[in-house]
């Protein structure tokens, strides 16, 4: 699976052109501290293998993307766009 996703990044997503995504994804405060939590445990270990998909790959088609916080959770709000604008 990774073989084919890795393949579709670098065409550009052609095949998925004109499909839209627009969602909300909460996370809570306790995985946001567990996170960090992390983070700062491994912080000066070496680096590991680059991940399976190239983030600046992917951020070329979110059109909007925002963040709201409130108690005890934040969420990200995003609209990812393949092809040209709409």
């Amino acid at each position: 699976m990774q073989e084919w996703l890795k393949a579709q990044m670098a065409n550009g997503f052609k095949a998925f052109d004109g499909a839209s995504l627009t969602g909300a994804i909460p996370v809570k405060e306790s995985l946001i501290n567990e996170m960090i939590a992390s983070f700062l445990a491994h912080a000066g270990d070496p680096p590991a293998e680059r991940p399976a998909i190239d983030p600046r790959l992917i951020a070329r088609f979110i059109r909007t993307a925002t963040v709201h916080a409130e108690p005890g959770v934040v969420t990200l709000h995003v609209d990812l766009r393949i092809g040209p604008p709409t």
